[in-house]
Parts: structure tokens; sequence; C-alpha cells
């Protein structure tokens, strides 16, 4: 886990009362971002290959689980605060089963349950799959969870805004050092290339992206993806990069001219 287990009971706790406020009974939560944040178990490759689900439900009133891969379990059970962990071994469609019965086993099966709806979320599961589960729980309510995710989200504790000053300077100390090493003989990969090597070197846990363009006349490609183009003396190379430490990422812009 990146932080205590007292930071994530916290959370817990914290999420337990904002389920309240909404009159929601439990959390479903099915994204990466909101799984990393109640459960503390970070595992990249669920989340890139659709073939598996990570899963948590979050109750208001009772203990939370986990629903994991069997290959993951042990995993899990070393890098979570959270004792219940419910293992399946299906592959290519989330285990619907699975989460209508853990549902069930906590007296959720005619709940109002929290889903990731609205504001800025996504599921983890595919549309088809949301449609079985919620056949498979005809009594229960399905309600956008949305406004109490990000009341808890965006109120940082101070482990979270140590995370975020880390990533911070790991990328300010990184793109000093880009600086100096630009030259014209470089392409906007090998400047890409470069770059992601500096942050890595300097403690991020991974890159979650880096955008640039160059030269005159491509300004409007804020969201660029680097290119094999050369840079020539005087061009304005823009970049936006993203350092991540704990799971907490920097987000910076920086502008400069070759040669200027």
């Amino acid at each position: 886990m990146p932080f205590s287990a007292e930071e994530y009971r916290q959370r817990y706790a914290n999420l337990q009362a904002a389920l309240g406020e909404i009159g929601a009974d439990a959390l479903l939560v099915t994204s990466e971002a909101n799984f990393n944040y109640f459960t503390g178990y970070i595992a990249a490759h669920p989340w890139v290959s659709f073939s598996r689900n990570l899963i948590a439900i979050l109750p208001r009133e009772s203990p939370p689980l986990l629903i994991v891969p069997a290959s993951l379990e042990a995993q899990a059970r070393e890098q979570t605060w959270i004792d219940e962990i419910r293992a399946f071994t299906t592959i290519g469609f989330a285990p619907v089963a699975e989460i209508a019965a853990a549902l069930r086993d906590r007296g959720l099966g005619n709940a109002r349950i929290g889903a990731e709806l609205g504001y800025e979320q996504r599921l983890g599961i595919s549309p088809l799959d949301y449609q079985r589960l919620l056949a498979a729980l005809p009594e229960a309510a399905f309600v956008d969870a949305a406004p109490a995710i990000w009341a808890l989200r965006m109120r940082k504790s101070p482990a979270e805004v140590a995370a975020l000053r880390e990533a911070a300077r790991i990328t300010d100390v990184a793109l000093a050092q880009f600086f100096r090493e630009v030259s014209p003989a470089m392409t906007e990969r090998d400047m890409a290339r470069r770059l992601g090597v500096l942050l890595l070197e300097g403690g991020a846990d991974r890159i979650d992206w880096i955008m640039m363009t160059s030269g005159t006349g491509d300004y409007h490609r804020t969201f660029g993806v680097p290119r094999p183009r050369c840079l020539e003396p005087g061009d304005m190379v823009w970049l936006d990069v993203s350092a991540v430490v704990d799971g907490y990422r920097a987000d910076d812009d920086r502008t400069a001219v070759l040669g200027g």
C-alpha cells in the first residue's frame, strides 16, 4: 500500500458518512483511480487488459470486501487493508454473479448502491456487464455516487499532499535537466524518450503522458503525440508531462525556444 492502513481506514470512514449524505447504502467500485484510492492495492495489468476486473464493495454499515481474479488473490491479501477477499476465475467478462452474491450477503440485495455513473467517472466493467448486474439485482437501485466520491477525493490528506509535492519536485528536476540536453539533432520522439528516462531515474513510479509539439504552425496540437520530426534552430517546443508518485500525478507544462 502506498500509505498506512490508518489512512485508508479514515478514507473508508469518510466514505461511509458521504454515502449517508447521498442516501446510498454502499459504493460499488470498478475503476482504477477509485479502487486504488479506497483499497491501497495497486495492480497495473487488470486496468490495461480488460480481460479481468478488480472490484471493491464498500458498504455504509458493514465491512468492505474485494473481488479479484484468483491469480491475484495472494498479492491482494498482502497489499490491502481490507480483510475479506473473494476470488473468481472467469476471463473476458465481469464477475457479475460474484458481485451480486456479495451484495446479497451484505444484506444489500434491495439497497441503494452507489456507482461510478456521473461527473468524470467511468465504470470499469462493460455496459453489457453493467446491464447484467442490474438484471441480477432487480430489487436494488443503482445511483450516481460521483458527488460522494469527489467530496472525498478533492480534499487531500497530509500524506496525499506529500505525494503530490514529490511528483512535482521530480518533474521540476527532470525538466531542468531535459532542457539543458535538447538539441537540433533530436526528434520529438527522442525528446520524449529522454524526458521519460529522466523522470523515472528521478523517482517517478510511472509516467501517465508526455505530450509535445514543435516548429511553426503546429501549435494547435495541444495534445500532440511526439513525432519523428527533427528540431530546428529557433523552434518553440511546448510539452505537457505527468509524472506519478504513489498514484498522485504532477501535471506540468513547459515552453522553450531552441537556441533562444
